[in-house]
């Protein structure tokens, strides 16, 4: 067939309780060397999606998405800002077991490199050899639990509540 041949069609998808499922998570310390000898650069995340955010999967399971969000990046770190998908039993049971675990869960992110430099990170007077990542295109974010950066942590889990103002804090 002729792909040209072939016409679209646009729709605005719409959600009830937008609320309900929202996560807030630091998955990347920048200037840090994590387990697997990598040091992310401030300013190196960029979304492999553009402008449409970023997939989130449990445990880096491209199999099983949980949810989508955006990305949020400041001098020190990496956020991701995003909602599971509350509508399967997968993104439910993801979001239930994000909020039981607490200050317990970590989180890392799957990515394509595409430019690094490998060097020397100097810490407390010891020197390592280090992989620097200077721009990535992250493909997903993941709840995990036992991240490369072990400074990855949870802000926040928001769930459905009339009454709720903000984030749930994960403490």
């Amino acid at each position: 067939m002729d792909r040209e041949k072939f016409e679209s069609k646009t729709i605005d998808l719409k959600t009830v309780n937008e609320v309900e499922g929202k996560v807030e998570a630091v998955f990347s310390v920048f200037n840090e060397i994590d387990s697997d000898g990598d040091v992310v650069l401030p300013n190196s995340i960029k979304s492999g999606y553009g402008e449409n955010g970023v997939a989130m999967v449990w445990a880096h399971d491209w199999k099983k998405p949980i949810g989508r969000g955006e990305i949020i990046s400041d001098g020190d770190k990496a956020t991701f800002k995003g909602q599971f998908i509350m509508d399967t039993q997968e993104g439910r049971d993801a979001y239930a077991t994000v909020k039981a675990m607490g200050d317990l869960q970590q989180w890392s992110f799957g990515y394509e490199v595409l430019d690094s430099e490998n060097g020397s990170f100097q810490k407390d007077g010891k020197s390592s050899d280090a992989r620097y990542l200077k721009e990535l295109k992250v493909w997903e974010v993941s709840p995990v639990l036992v991240g490369a950066n072990q400074n990855t942590y949870t802000i926040g889990v928001k769930e459905k509540s009339e009454n709720s103002s903000g984030l749930t804090l994960a403490d």
